[in-house]
């Protein structure tokens, strides 16, 4: 027999600020966009986003966070040019394609004008969307011949309405019209999915014959400790099994002996 039970501890301060940089796997007209350091962010990086509870304002009651989706100066005006812009008389969005998360959950993006943080929801997409057509502008131009695809915009937020993983997938496209043919510059990037962590949860659980793999987002200054016991109601039944897990804004795995008769796990979390 195996069960599980969650135990939510006091809630830590949002991690450190992060930059997705957006470009193009080469400056030409024709080259695909993509995210230049993409790779330290995508799921398969084992990166989650964490998303802290909001108890006031017009977030109340959901889980917010948030990276900035930057897109790279291609001239001297900005700073550039940095290795893996996009050409110029680009315009970059980013379009988010897929939602998977816990049943009835949704997406949200929020923003408002200049840098403030965001206040008003622009678009919603539910956990099942399989090919969302939502986006928002990453370059601060208007996609002019010319125009530099630079943008760096702060004050944007992400939220979810339910505990638990999320995967989000998302596409960049170009939607300038200075290619061929009065098309974009540049074809859309592949698929990136990112990972977003809502409260205390487990991302997923893997019995085997004498082991239990226990997978959960740990968030960064908090700690983890997976706890077992043989019965439930009895509050000094519990006991630590494995060592305690730090958090890192990761998606971490803990592997438990199984042994013989019931067994109950819980994932206990602390601020540090």
């Amino acid at each position: 027999m195996l069960a599980v039970s969650l135990i939510l501890a006091s809630m830590p301060a949002l991690g450190s600020h992060q930059h997705i940089n957006a470009g193009a796997l080469g400056s030409q007209a024709g080259a695909p966009l993509s995210f230049v350091n993409g790779d330290r962010f995508v799921a398969e990086s084992g990166y989650v986003m964490p998303m802290q509870p909001a108890t006031a304002g017009p977030r109340a009651g959901l889980h917010a966070g948030s990276v900035t989706f930057t897109a790279l100066p291609a001239g001297l005006d900005y700073g550039g040019p940095a290795f893996g812009h996009a050409a110029p008389g680009s315009r970059l969005e980013l379009v988010v394609e897929t939602v998977v998360g816990p049943a009835g959950g949704r997406f949200g993006f929020w923003e408002t004008a200049g840098e403030s943080e965001g206040t008003e929801l622009t678009f919603e997409v539910p956990v099942g969307e399989t090919d969302g057509s939502h986006r928002f502008p990453l370059s601060e131009s208007f996609g002019a011949s010319g125009d530099d695809p630079y943008g760096h915009i702060h004050g944007r937020v992400f939220t979810v309405d339910l505990p638990g993983l999320y995967r989000v997938g998302m596409r960049l496209i170009d939607t300038s019209v200075n290619g061929a043919d009065g098309g974009p510059l540049h074809p859309p990037s592949e698929r990136y999915v990112f990972q977003l962590q809502a409260g205390v949860t487990l991302a997923w659980i893997e019995v085997g014959e004498n082991t239990v793999q226990i997978a959960f987002g740990a968030l960064a200054r908090s700690v983890y400790q997976v706890e077992r016991a043989d019965r439930l109601g009895d509050p000094g039944a519990w006991s630590p099994v494995g060592a305690p897990v730090q958090g890192t804004d990761r998606l971490e795995t803990v592997t438990v002996p199984l042994e013989a008769g019931p067994r109950f796990f819980r994932l206990r979390r602390t601020s540090v």
